[in-house]
């Protein structure tokens, strides 16, 4: 109860402070906003707001808009503000070199008045066609490298840091990233926020079951980072090649953009640190994803398996056209699974491991795509036809959970 109070307190406090700092900017509030309008017909000045408290959405957003950019043939000025304390601060210094990020309080009181007066919309950024979701195939037409980049002091910085978590940096490094719920408890504590966010439960798995993945990589000469910034508990294995950078308060912003940008891969349970990497370009092993519409269909460099959907009434697990044709692949609150009598499948450490395993090899070019040319890619390219939610399917499911699980791509 007084936990609630308080947060309401806090939350009206804001709401006033905000109100205040309105009137006081008003009139540089109107003659922004009348500039903007009276060059409109040379330039169209646009605004916008970052969601900036989120590293998936910040990175991921910002990474489509450029590449809806880059293939815009209308210019125009567009300035953005963060409507938050950003989640990353070395993230918003990358972002600055290649978007004009601007304080919030010159740019978002002219964003709110500019859509209270008939005309704004054009004044206002648009935003990705699928927020961070590549609907169009643009990463693999138009932005297949990065539309960022370090500097060579932030290079020689990163390189310092890997020596000081004991790593050469010449020596390959996989970033591992397991969502649990610590992250989120922890934003609704500092926020002193409402939100129940035990609704995203269903997407958490538990760490110890990519220990069998982090030895296999360590046989092959790998580090391993587990990545987060925070984190419930330890990832206790017997190797000095397994460094758990998100428990041992060995993390910092700069790092965590660094070693997602250099990473030779990064093993993600689709939570918003894969952002990064993908940001970056690096390639991805997505496991235990509890979205099966929403697969990182346009990153060719992406395996994934997923966790498996067991119906309670019939004892039988759903194929990904059940998924796909009854709505499953879209549930994002653990309810509906509850509700729909549907029970999420965790990927045992053997899958994880052979995902893991799978793109090993094909980094090495010791794979062959056959089988899963032969018999499954244009199955699933018929079944996610019809989604929204994705373009051409440029990604690929784990070879071996797929012929393990054959009823998978049954029809």
């Amino acid at each position: 109860m007084l936990n609630t109070i308080k947060r309401k307190i806090i939350t009206l406090v804001k709401y006033i402070l905000d109100g205040i700092l309105f009137i006081l900017l008003l009139p540089y509030t109107i003659l922004a906003l009348l500039i903007i309008r009276i060059l409109a017909p040379f330039i169209i000045i646009r605004l916008g707001w970052i969601v900036s408290w989120r590293i998936g959405h910040y990175a991921g957003n910002i990474d489509m808009y450029l590449c809806e950019q880059s293939n815009n043939l209308v210019k125009t000025l567009d300035i953005w503000c963060e409507r938050t304390v950003t989640c990353n601060t070395q993230l918003t210094i990358v972002f600055k070199r290649v978007i004009n990020i601007f304080p919030k309080f010159l740019v978002y009181p002219v964003y709110i008045l500019n859509n209270f007066i008939p005309g704004g919309d054009k004044h206002n950024i648009t935003l990705p066609a699928c927020n961070d979701r590549d609907v169009n195939n643009l990463i693999s037409n138009v932005c297949s490298s990065s539309n960022v980049w370090l500097t060579k002091d932030e290079e020689e910085k990163g390189r310092r840091g890997l020596i000081k978590l004991g790593i050469n940096p010449k020596d390959k490094f996989v970033c591992l990233i397991v969502r649990d719920s610590a992250y989120l408890d922890k934003q609704k504590q500092e926020n002193h926020s409402g939100v129940d966010w035990s609704y995203h439960d269903y997407r958490d798995t538990e760490i110890d079951d990519y220990k069998l993945a982090a030895q296999y990589l360590v046989e092959q000469g790998y580090y391993v980072i587990r990545m987060g910034a925070t984190v419930n508990k330890p990832f206790a294995c017997d190797s000095d090649k397994i460094i758990d950078y998100a428990y041992e308060n060995m993390r910092t912003d700069f790092m965590d953009i660094y070693l997602g940008s250099k990473c030779h891969f990064c093993i993600s349970t689709s939570t918003g640190y894969d952002a990064v990497p993908s940001l970056f370009r690096r390639p991805l092993v997505v496991v235990n994803n509890p979205h099966i519409e929403y697969i990182y269909s346009f990153f060719p460099k992406t395996i994934t398996i997923f966790k498996k959907v067991f119906n309670i009434d019939t004892r039988e697990y759903l194929s990904i056209k059940n998924i796909l044709d009854s709505g499953v692949g879209r549930f994002d609150r653990t309810n509906q699974f509850v509700e729909s009598k549907l029970k999420l499948i965790d990927n045992t450490p053997e899958e994880i491991r052979d995902a893991v395993v799978e793109m090993v090899l094909k980094l090495d070019k010791e794979w062959s795509d056959q089988w899963y040319d032969d018999n499954v890619k244009d199955r699933v390219d018929q079944f996610y036809s019809a989604s929204q939610l994705n373009g051409k399917i440029l990604s690929r499911f784990g070879t071996k959970f797929i012929k393990e699980n054959i009823y998978l791509i049954s029809k």
